[in-house]
């Protein structure tokens, strides 16, 4: 009997067991299904049902804005490298973009009122031979050449002649003494300073003779009456130009504000020494036939530039010293009818392609008995270097 109810016992629990396993299979079963259920909907835009469109074409429209944004990421590290491209180390070890620099500085400012320094080489104990391939060939200095694009090119154009460009704002110095040497040219260089602050050291350093031409373009117009101490043409300038540019060497300048060029042109005639001419240093005529026709923009089919037209701008109080000594009985002034040169600066492409005026003047440098009949030390010697 007893035996008997064990084996009952047993044959129920396991019978018990056998029917509760399907049951938890099945909660198992429905947990997964659940599990599954939930990283669809995770997988899937929370708006696809609100919007009635299918998963799939969701999922699309997402992969589609990641593509998106990866492009703009792309663009991104172009535009990033093209930056690259611009930058310049200074002397100070700061990097630079020099498509960043300021059109004009403030020259009174400690960093910049210093005279001109001589090229490195020479503070080094070299000579100019470690500038140029050939410093014997004549000499043309550009005073203030901004980007430096009409050395650049006259460099090219012109290989029998060497190139120097003074400029004050350093990272477009850098850049411009990159390009001569990209291009292998050994007939031009650019260096840092400030004229109005002096330049006589480097004008005494020049070899002897070979400074055959100076110009000066477009100088910043410093319109205000309180900025007129900024100009770069100073006295101090004019005179360190007559005492140490060779008798027969020329003086062009040039802006597109007449009251610029007339500011120029009257400190340069009432300094003495400089005698306005209608003749380059080639002995070419410059009158109104030949040269770039102006009456249409330069460069071939360039198109017309931006900017204003400052050609009639008053400059400070309208008066400055020495006023009027260059024009003519008449009060006005003897411009020439065209470049003497053939040749464009940048700023003076920009003006002629939106059909403005430029208004230039050519000087010689006389001899030493103008310069000491102007300055009354005749028989003193007017320490000229001829």
């Amino acid at each position: 009997f007893f035996f008997g109810n064990v084996v009952d016992f047993v044959v129920i629990i396991m019978s018990e067991a056998v029917t509760s396993v399907p049951e938890e299979s099945e909660e198992r079963s429905d947990t997964n299904r659940n599990t599954d259920s939930s990283k669809r909907s995770r997988d899937v835009p929370e708006d696809a049902e609100e919007d009635g469109s299918p998963p799939c074409k969701k999922l699309a429209e997402d992969n589609a804005e990641k593509s998106a944004s990866s492009s703009e990421d792309e663009d991104t590290a172009k535009g990033k490298s093209k930056n690259k491209k611009h930058m310049v180390t200074l002397s100070s070890g700061r990097a630079v973009n020099v498509k960043k620099v300021r059109n004009h500085v403030n020259p009174l400012t400690a960093l910049y009122n210093r005279p001109v320094a001589l090229p490195k080489e020479l503070q080094e104990g070299g000579t100019w031979n470690d500038i140029y391939l050939d410093p014997s060939k004549p000499l043309v200095l550009d005073i203030g050449c901004a980007k430096g694009h009409y050395c650049l090119e006259g460099a090219k154009k012109w290989p029998e002649l060497n190139w120097l460009g003074l400029e004050i704002r350093e990272p477009l110095v850098i850049r411009g003494n990159e390009w001569a040497q990209s291009s292998s040219l050994r007939n031009l260089r650019y260096i840092n300073g400030n004229a109005s602050a002096g330049m006589a050291d480097l004008l005494t350093a020049f070899p002897k003779g070979v400074l055959k031409r100076v110009c000066i373009q477009c100088p910043d117009p410093c319109f205000k009456t309180k900025h007129q101490k900024r100009k770069m043409v100073t006295p101090r300038l004019v005179m360190e130009l007559r005492d140490h540019m060779p008798q027969g060497s020329i003086l062009y300048v040039q802006s597109d504000v007449e009251m610029v060029a007339q500011q120029m042109a009257d400190d340069f005639s009432a300094i003495g020494g400089f005698t306005r001419t209608d003749r380059n240093e080639y002995g070419e005529l410059i009158d109104a036939t030949g040269g770039v026709d102006e009456s249409r923009p330069p460069h071939g089919n360039k198109a017309k530039s931006k900017g204003h037209a400052y050609c009639d701008a008053k400059i400070g109080t309208g008066t400055w010293p020495n006023m009027g000594v260059a024009a003519a009985p008449d009060g006005t002034y003897p411009w020439l009818p065209r470049n003497p040169y053939q040749f464009q600066s940048e700023r003076e492409a920009s003006v002629l392609s939106r059909g403005e005026p430029m208004f230039r003047m050519l000087f010689v440098r006389s001899g030493a008995a103008a310069v000491a009949k102007a300055t009354g030390s005749e028989g003193a010697g007017a320490g000229a270097k001829e």
